[in-house]
């Protein structure tokens, strides 16, 4: 993971009064990546939490039985998430690097190596040490970055659908 992507730990900053505010917790996104939009819009957390951009991939560093990996969506506004993600940065590559990092980071052989990596006495309180994720070696997929993007274009179709009718 770390040959790919750079850690971001920056705390978020208070959110434009003049902005939409987007904020990740755990519970937002689910085991296939997909975040609930509106519940990440109406979120105001106690702390300010990590900052992060569109393009960033979070990793759920809490609970790794219940895997959340996801690519912060292209919508316009302050993005922000719980400090309990890791944020990963793509070194290069643009969006289809954010895209195939998350999918890298989906594979079975990561999520084990996550579950292996895990401290705590029950699988809610079991926490992933971020430097342990940043070690794991990330398996080679073949992947049609073309594919990735139409698929990526109709996910962000759907939360822009979502945020209108709400």
């Amino acid at each position: 993971v770390r040959s790919m992507a750079e850690v971001v730990r920056a705390r978020a900053q208070q959110p434009n009064k003049d902005e939409r505010a987007f904020h990740l917790s755990i519970l937002d996104v689910d085991h296939t990546g997909f975040v609930d939009i509106i519940a990440a819009g109406q979120n105001d957390p106690l702390s300010r939490g990590i900052a992060c951009r569109s393009g960033d991939v979070v990793v759920s560093c809490i609970n790794p039985r219940h895997w959340r990996v996801t690519v912060v969506p292209e919508l316009s506004g302050d993005w922000s998430c719980s400090s309990e993600f890791l944020v990963l940065r793509p070194r290069k590559g643009g969006l289809t690097a954010s895209l195939n990092l998350a999918l890298r980071l989906h594979h079975s052989r990561v999520r084990q190596a996550a579950r292996e990596a895990a401290t705590g006495t029950s699988s809610s309180r079991q926490r992933i040490p971020k430097h342990a994720l940043l070690d794991v070696e990330l398996p080679t997929i073949r992947t049609n970055d073309e594919q990735l993007l139409v698929r990526w274009r109709a996910r962000m179709a759907f939360y822009e659908d979502r945020l209108s009718e709400a």
